[in-house]
C-alpha cells in the first residue's frame, strides 16, 4: 500500500520537474485556487498519469510487442509520447505545446519514474 502511495507520489513529481525544466511545457496550478483545490488537482493530474503509467502503458505495451521487439524497444518512446499527449489532452490544467516538449518530457518522465521506482525497490 506504501509503495502505491510513493508511486503515486513519484508520477506527479516526475511531471511536476518535467514542467519546471522544459519550454512550453507547463502545469496549469494557479495560486488562486484554494489549498483544498489546489491539492485536489494535484492528486487528480497525479492519479491521472498513475493509471496512465500502471494500467493503461502496460495494455498498450502488449498490443504493440512485435513493433517494441522489431525496434529494440525504440518503439516503447513512441508509445510513451502519444500516452503523454492523450494526458495533455484530458487534462486541461497540463499544457504541452509542440513536439519537442512532448519528446523530451516523455523521456524525462520515463527516467524519473523508472529511477525512483528502481529506489523504492
Amino acid at each position: 500500500m506504501i509503495k502505491l502511495i510513493l508511486q503515486f507520489i513519484i508520477a506527479f513529481f516526475s511531471l511536476y520537474i518535467a514542467a519546471l525544466i522544459l519550454p512550453n511545457f507547463d502545469l496549469n496550478l494557479a495560486l488562486e485556487f484554494s489549498k483544498i483545490e489546489f491539492w485536489w488537482i494535484v492528486i487528480v493530474i497525479g492519479g491521472g498519469l498513475f493509471l496512465m503509467t500502471k494500467i493503461i502503458r502496460p495494455i498498450i505495451k502488449v498490443l504493440f510487442l512485435p513493433f517494441i521487439i522489431l525496434s529494440f524497444g525504440m518503439f516503447s518512446i513512441i508509445i510513451n509520447i502519444v500516452l503523454l499527449k492523450l494526458y495533455d489532452i484530458v487534462f486541461e490544467e497540463v499544457v504541452i505545446q509542440g513536439i519537442w516538449p512532448l519528446i523530451f518530457g516523455s523521456i524525462l518522465i520515463g527516467i524519473i519514474n523508472s529511477l525512483f521506482e528502481f529506489l523504492i525497490d
